[in-house]
Order: C-alpha cells, then sequence, then structure tokens
C-alpha cells in the first residue's frame, strides 16, 4: 500500500500543470505573427486580451480585426472594422473599444500612404506608450483625413457607428475619465464624448498654444504637457489650471504614469544628431507628484545613439518589480547602419538605471507594444512577433497549455547583438542590473518539477505511515480488549 501511494503521488507531481510553462525573467521568446502582416494600425488590451485594428499594408489600406490570446499564443480574426484605415486613435472605455478618426484611401482608391520616419511615442494606454496616435506628416493629396468613429464590441463581436469626431487634425490626442472619452487637438480646443447618449460637446479650451507632447490621466484629472507647460483640467469643474512646469529643458522622449505619478524621459547632453532621427545622447528623467505639484530631477543614462520610434512601458509590480522600460535599436558610432537592440531599465523607487537582455528584432517604428500582466508583446511590422518577460519576473499563474513552440525561450542573443553601452554610474541592485544569462524564475509558490515530485511523494508517504500507525495500533488495541474479555 505503501508502495503504491508513492507511485499515485509520483505521477500527480509529473502532471502537475503548473509546469507546463514557466516563464524566464529578463528573457525574449518568440510569439506567433499576426496573420496580416501591417503597418500604421492600432492596438490596445481588453480583459487581458490584445486587439490588433486596421493599419496599412501592400499599398492597401485594412480593416483587419485580431484578437490575441497570450494564454494560448494564438490570432483569431473577428468581425472587420468598417472603415479601413490607419494612423487613428483607439481607447478603450467601459469594456468596449472606440476607433476614432484616421487615415484612409480618397475617391475609391486602395494606395496607402508611404511609410513615414521614426517617430517618438505620442500615446498612453494601460500604462504602455506607443506610437498610436495619427502621424503628424501631412497626407497626401490621394488621401484624406476621416472623422468617423466606429466602435467595437469584444463580448457581441459586432461593430456600430457613432457620432463623428467634432474637429479631426494631425496630432490629436485622446483619454478616458470616468467613463468619458476626451479628445484635445494641438490648438487647444477639448470635447468630450458621452458613450451613453452618443454625444460630443465642447469643453474649456487650452489657452497655451503649443505642441501637445503627451497627456495622462491621474487621480480622474487630464494633465497635458507641452514644450514649456504643464496644465490640468478638472472634468467636474470644466477649468484649466497651470500647474509646475518641468525643472528641466526637455528634448520630448517618453512619459509614462506610475503610482499615480508622471514619469518624463527626455534626451539631453546631445552631442551628435544623425539622419534627424539618431541622437547621441544621455536619457533623464524627471518624476512629478500632482499632489504636491512638485517635480524630482531623476538619474541619467549613459551615452546612447537612439534612434527615434523606440518603446516605453511599464510594469505594476503584481508580477514584476515596478520600473519603466525602455526598448529600442541604436546604432554603433563605427557604422551607423548597424543597428543593435537594447533595454535599458529604470527604477523609480531607488532611482537608477540598468541595462537588460535585448533581442535582435527589438521594438522598432511601425510596431506596437502592449503589457499584459507585466509580460511586454511586441507585434507587427516585418519581423516575428516576441514577447519579454522583465527583470525579476515571476507569475503564479502560468499558461497551462502552451504550443509546442512557445515553450522554450528564444535563442539567447550573443554579445554582438547586445548593446556593449556600460552600466550607469549609479549602479542598481543585482536583481535589477542583469548582464549574465537569465536565471529560471519560477512561478510564485512554484517548485522545479523535481523538487516538487519529492515533497509530494514524502507528504503522501508521511501521510500513509501515519494511517498505517494509526491503523496499527487500534487493532492491536481490539485485539487485546478482546483477549481480557475471553479472560
Amino acid at each position: 500500500m505503501l508502495i503504491f501511494f508513492f507511485i499515485i503521488g509520483s505521477f500527480a507531481a509529473a502532471f502537475n500543470p503548473v509546469s507546463a510553462l514557466v516563464l524566464v525573467e529578463d528573457t525574449w521568446y518568440t510569439i506567433t505573427s499576426m496573420s496580416h502582416l501591417r503597418n500604421n494600425f492600432a492596438a490596445v488590451a481588453v480583459d487581458g486580451l490584445i486587439y490588433a485594428i486596421g493599419g496599412d499594408a501592400f499599398s492597401e489600406y485594412l480593416s483587419t480585426n485580431e484578437r490575441y490570446d497570450p494564454k494560448t499564443d494564438k490570432w483569431t480574426t473577428l468581425a472587420s472594422m468598417p472603415t479601413p484605415r490607419s494612423n487613428f486613435i483607439i481607447v478603450e472605455c467601459q469594456g468596449k473599444i472606440y476607433c476614432m478618426g484616421g487615415i484612409t484611401a480618397n475617391d475609391g482608391t486602395v494606395t496607402a500612404p508611404p511609410i513615414p520616419p521614426p517617430l517618438p511615442p505620442t500615446s498612453t494606454v494601460s500604462g504602455t506608450a506607443s506610437n498610436d496616435g495619427p502621424v503628424n506628416t501631412p497626407v497626401p493629396p490621394l488621401f484624406r483625413q476621416i472623422d468617423v468613429v466606429e466602435v467595437y464590441d469584444p463580448v457581441t463581436n459586432m461593430w456600430e457607428s457613432k457620432a463623428p469626431l467634432p474637429n479631426y487634425v494631425d496630432g490629436i490626442q485622446s483619454q478616458v475619465v470616468n467613463g468619458q472619452i476626451f479628445i484635445i487637438t494641438p490648438n487647444g480646443e477639448l470635447y468630450m464624448y458621452n458613450p451613453i447618449i452618443d454625444k460630443w460637446s465642447n469643453r474649456a479650451s487650452l489657452s497655451i498654444k503649443e505642441e501637445l507632447l503627451q497627456t495622462h490621466v491621474v487621480n480622474e484629472q487630464l494633465f497635458v504637457i507641452t514644450k514649456s507647460a504643464l496644465c490640468m483640467y478638472d472634468p467636474v469643474t470644466d477649468t484649466w489650471t497651470n500647474k509646475t512646469s518641468m525643472p528641466t529643458s526637455m528634448t520630448y522622449a517618453f512619459s509614462v504614469v506610475m503610482d499615480n505619478k508622471i514619469i518624463v524621459g527626455d534626451l539631453f547632453n546631445i552631442s551628435e544628431i544623425i539622419f534627424g532621427n539618431m541622437y547621441r545622447a544621455q536619457m533623464r528623467v524627471n518624476i512629478y507628484d500632482p499632489i504636491t505639484d512638485v517635480w524630482q530631477v531623476g538619474k541619467t543614462t549613459t551615452e546612447h545613439l537612439f534612434m527615434l520610434g523606440f518603446t516605453v512601458g511599464v510594469t505594476s509590480g503584481v508580477y514584476a518589480p515596478k520600473n519603466v522600460y525602455v526598448l529600442g535599436r541604436e546604432a554603433p558610432t563605427e557604422d551607423v547602419l548597424n543597428v543593435k537592440p537594447f533595454t535599458l531599465v529604470y527604477d523609480p523607487i531607488g532611482n537608477v538605471w540598468s541595462t537588460a537582455s535585448a533581442v535582435v528584432g527589438a521594438p522598432y517604428t511601425m510596431r506596437k507594444t502592449v503589457v499584459v500582466d507585466d509580460v511586454f508583446y511586441i507585434i507587427g511590422g516585418s519581423v516575428s512577433n516576441v514577447k519579454y518577460a522583465p527583470v525579476a519576473y515571476h507569475n503564479s499563474q502560468e499558461y497551462p497549455d502552451p504550443p509546442p513552440d512557445a515553450t522554450a525561450p528564444s535563442t539567447t542573443p550573443s554579445p554582438s547583438d547586445v548593446t556593449s553601452s556600460p552600466a550607469p554610474s549609479a549602479t542598481a541592485p543585482s536583481t535589477s542590473d542583469v548582464t549574465s544569462s537569465p536565471t529560471p524564475h519560477g512561478p510564485e509558490g512554484a517548485w522545479p518539477f523535481l523538487t516538487r515530485s519529492v515533497v509530494i511523494a514524502a507528504t503522501v508517504l508521511m501521510v500513509c505511515v501515519v494511517v498505517m500507525s494509526a491503523l496499527f495500533f487500534y487493532l492491536r488495541g481490539r485485539k487485546r480488549n478482546k483477549s481480557d474479555m475471553y479472560e
């Protein structure tokens, strides 16, 4: 009986589904690509699923709507967007996906515009900076901007047409506050959309007429960052308030929200500009606290040749420590065409920068980055789609049924594939400053297969010993009682 229980316990451990896929921290994986490779599409995450909609490819505007399930590594083709287009705004509001504006073919043509040069991130969705907004380049005469608003319901797999945008121009940005959609134009006009009554309304305009660099929502307030100012809009009172400007001059790079604070990254000490989209410079951060209206000047990186078009995302602290990740590619001085990837990590708590592993095909222009459960998913473009498990990643609910080709990490990049830039002078803790081969970091509370097997088998054996001992002493006591009765 003891041998039987030992065998059963071993098999139970062997078929434990938790061991099916354990992502390794600071590691890149190849994932299934979209069925339609395209540029200038929009992507957003809703309930742990990633939706990629529209775009253009091979001189044609697309209405393709695909959904990616990270747990199965599969794409599903859904109902197409009614209006084929690219470079449009996408937001998630009350569980539905709103696609607004963009450009499409004029006079029935299907020719798509030329690919624009790399641009810095222009909007943030679910804590991820990406090129989701319209491209700030002139639209050729054959193409036209549209004010069309269409909403997709993931539950019913159906589209609906909604009230058109009141004023659609290049550079428009959008945010959701208290279930209402707000759009702001480069001229400062502000409009609010009420999904319940399907109506746009004029709101107080921003008095500062400068290029909109980024918008964020913190504590149900709308913050707008321009080249020289920071302004806050209160939807309740419909008023704007000028806040403390950033203490340093800024060449805009990115901005994200973490712990209700706005983290802005900018390039400074620019020593060289190449082709207009490569800057040899350092990256610095400034952190704004909306409660105290105070800026904190953060640390800087070592010098890199930054190529605009890199992407930025944040981890939430649930499955990985709260950090800001800058994923991109840099060109060495000796050969500007020899582009190499880099991954920079900023720890806002320790106020330090560090480097992490990079992979060939790292995020670049025309690609989208979406963060789900602290894993970065980089999709689109003409190369393989990838995902990245950040530094110190752990997840106690790993995917139970991975596809055969997604159970192992991608090939570790060779030294020639990884940026050779030295670590910042202010070194990060060892858990954040990863420079050697990544080590497995299993789900929280889950052990390696062999260890779990031995522990489970030993536990079963111990229980069996206790049960058998109790049974032995019970039968022995009954036998003794019977003997006493006969005597």
